[in-house]
């Protein structure tokens, strides 16, 4: 699937999530972002538009960003990397005005105007309209507020999101947006607490449980969105609700079929967490056999239970197919340094860490990527230094250092919350429209591992 880079000016990547590509000549110099500008990397998905206008979607989000009245030149690099992105799985930043979002009146789905593109530390700057000044998109005062707050959230500004997620919902708006103001409020607070707590405690559980309220909400009033599905599966994950969750992600899977490569993916994770690693393994071996598409997702997920197992080798392979179709996914490296260090290949190892530290920088230095980020640059400091100390003293040829002191959320067991069984009965299958009909991709869904299309994820 991975395509020759492209000779030109600019690469793109996207990723919640991944990735555009293009190389060649020099770009336009990076310009400091302004206050009210974010940045997001995730994967295309939809695209289109004629000569100086470009719109795309970010896959499996359904949030629109739209390059309007842009030069000829800029949109020629600008188009060609966003196909390209789509095509390779390799990683492209968009930059884009947090403050000037609207709703798509035709699909309830926020629209923002991009200001940059950056790959591989270069950066395109762009200039484009106000989506609002077309017509058609300059909505009411509510969906404005509610633009606003899914922007500022995706940048970052949890406070500024909140009050303004609280405007629009304030005001009148019809069931689809006003679960789409739910959904976002609800993952937002998630996220801080995903950001703000070492670990759960009571105080953590108790805003996860207002998460929960609001994803649950959002869920009934907008039953075709597979967003708030995935998001409310999260939420229960971060509870310890293991049980719930598993139910959760196969009753989506038995909703939408098409959904079920990501809910495999789900499920073994939730088996792996809970040390059923024979079951997580059977989980994803299913999708072999079924010959689902596969990719990094697939390779990811193996890679990891078969790390757990202590099964290094095959771990090894399995994260190097991986990254034959997303060559720039930094979990991959970061887990096959673990295996390669149980192994005593100490210096691949390190080289893998090193790798990952890299692509790790390349991440948004705002918003939610940015608490892995520095998570993550501090805890491969630390690797790499420990495993280059055991390099220069010839110390015992295998090593433990690579694998652990993992994120804290999805990546470390827990015990089940004690505020489940006094608050909520999370039994009940999710409350999904009838007849069936295709899910609306909204902001903030799952942003699933990496697949053969490329995704940065949230763990795991």
């Amino acid at each position: 699937m991975k395509l020759p880079a492209l000779t030109g000016c600019v690469g793109i990547v996207l990723a919640t999530a991944v990735v555009l590509m293009a190389g060649g000549c020099s770009p336009s110099p990076k310009a400091a972002p302004s206050s009210h500008t974010a940045a997001v990397s995730a994967v295309v998905g939809d695209f289109g538009g004629g000569i100086g206008d470009i719109w795309f979607d970010l896959e499996r989000t359904g949030v629109r960003f739209v390059i309007r009245g842009t030069d000829p030149v800029s949109w020629w690099y600008a188009s060609r990397s966003i196909r390209a992105s789509r095509e390779t799985g390799r990683s492209l930043v968009v930059h884009f005005d947090a403050d000037k979002g609207v709703i798509d009146p035709k699909g309830n789905s926020p629209v923002f105007p991009v200001t940059g593109l950056e790959y591989n530390d270069r950066t395109m700057e762009l200039q484009s309209r106000d989506p609002g000044e077309d017509k058609g998109y300059l909505g009411s005062h509510a969906e404005r507020a509610l633009a606003k707050g899914v922007g500022q959230a995706l940048a970052g500004q949890g406070d500024e999101a909140q009050a303004s997620l609280g405007e629009a919902l304030a005001w009148r708006l019809d069931n689809p947006l006003k679960g789409l103001a739910l959904k976002t409020r609800g993952a937002l607070v998630q996220e801080q607490v995903e950001g703000q707590f070492v670990g759960p405690d009571a105080d953590s559980d108790r805003l996860l449980m207002q998460s929960f309220g609001d994803l649950r909400q959002a869920e009934q009033l907008a039953p075709n969105d597979t967003a708030a599905a995935y998001a409310l599966g999260e939420v229960l994950i971060d509870l310890g609700a293991y049980d719930e969750a598993l139910g959760h992600y196969r009753a989506i899977a038995e909703r939408w079929p098409d959904e079920a490569f990501w809910t495999s993916i789900r499920i073994a994770s939730i088996y792996r967490l809970r040390g059923q690693l024979q079951q997580s393994l059977k989980q994803l071996d299913q999708l072999a056999r079924a010959a689902t598409p596969s990719g990094m997702a697939y390779h990811y997920h193996r890679g990891w239970t078969l790390v757990a197992m202590g099964r290094n080798e095959e771990a090894v392979a399995e994260f190097t197919a991986g990254l034959r179709s997303q060559p720039d996914y930094e979990g991959a490296f970061d887990m096959r340094a673990c295996a390669l260090a149980r192994l005593g290949r100490l210096h691949e190892a390190l080289d893998d860490d090193r790798t990952a530290e890299r692509l790790y920088r390349k991440l948004p230095t705002s918003g939610e990527e940015a608490r892995v980020r520095a998570f993550e640059l501090r805890r491969l400091a630390r690797i790499q230094a420990q495993l280059s100390a055991a390099i220069a003293a010839g110390k015992p040829a295998t090593s433990q250092v690579s694998c652990g002191g993992w994120w804290p959320w999805r990546m470390v067991r827990r015990e089940r919350s004690p505020v489940l069984s006094a608050s909520l009965r999370l039994t009940d299958k999710p409350v999904y429209a009838s007849p069936l009909s295709s899910p609306t991709r909204s902001v903030f869904s799952q942003l699933k591992p990496p697949s053969a299309s490329g995704s940065r994820p949230k763990w795991p």
